[in-house]
């Protein structure tokens, strides 16, 4: 197997055909078991550059291109003719390349709100932590405060007091630490929640351009049926036409014979 760019070309021409063969006619526990994570977008045609998903898509094969979408096919690469598989899709009125894409496309945004619901509880939480930490720090303020003042008007050097003075420095010193970590936090979450919503937005926003491809499949799909059916009514009544010709045909051999 050779690779162009980020595509993969296949030399197994056994594979190739057989692949093409097993799409196009509906074998698809074959197709299944021959193609994986590993070798889902390689081109099986060089001659039009087609993929797997490509086959499928034209032959409408719809559980073989479940199946690849499942397998995260690649639905941006091009065809020789710079055709992609959405390209296809409306080409062939395959919706279900979109509608698998939609549900993708959901299912990240429901992950991503999720995520955001989460991290903005985080967000909550270490407002909660700051702000006890300064109500800490301001209330060890105070009361070394206290403590210098009553070493101060006692003048006397008291060695217990000098002791307590020393733990609460420390220990002010740590909580002046944590404070500081927890600010570092707070600023990380809250850039990582700015960045999920612009995600969540573009997301979203793509989620109903694909929608609106959808709707007008929808609508083409709807013609090409009333288009079928007026077909069919004029294929019956062509039929009913050659009938009768043939039965005049027969009846003049008929005649024809008998003079």
């Amino acid at each position: 197997m050779s690779r162009r760019g980020s595509i993969s070309f296949t030399d197994d021409k056994e594979f190739s055909s057989n692949a093409v063969f097993n799409i196009v006619t509906g074998k698809n526990e074959e197709v299944k078991k021959m193609f994986n994570a590993n070798n889902i977008d390689t081109v099986i045609d060089k001659k039009n550059g087609f993929t797997g998903l490509h086959y499928a898509i034209q032959v409408a094969n719809t559980e073989i291109i479940n199946h690849f979408m499942e397998l995260s096919a690649n639905t941006s690469i091009k065809t020789l003719s710079g055709a992609n598989a959405f390209d296809l899709s409306m080409t062939y009125h395959q919706k279900i390349i979109f509608d698998v894409t939609i549900k993708k496309k959901d299912e990240t945004i429901v992950s991503l709100n999720k995520n955001i619901r989460e991290l903005r509880e985080d967000l909550g939480n270490s407002n909660n932590q700051n702000t006890y930490l300064n109500k800490t720090v301001d209330a060890a303020n105070a009361k070394i405060t206290v403590l210098k003042n009553q070493l101060d008007f006692d003048n006397r050097n008291n060695e217990s007091l000098r002791k307590e003075r020393d733990t609460l420095s420390l220990n002010l010193r740590d909580l002046k630490g944590e404070h500081d970590s927890i600010k570092r936090k707070y600023t990380g979450v809250k850039d990582e929640v700015d960045n999920l919503s612009r995600i969540n937005t573009s997301i979203i926003s793509e989620n109903t351009v694909l929608k609106k491809r959808n709707e007008f499949l929808d609508s083409d799909n709807k013609k090409l049926n009333a288009n079928l059916s007026d077909l069919n009514i004029k294929h019956q009544s062509l039929t009913d036409s050659h009938n009768k010709l043939e039965t005049s045909y027969e009846s003049l051999l008929k005649r024809s014979r008998k003079v």
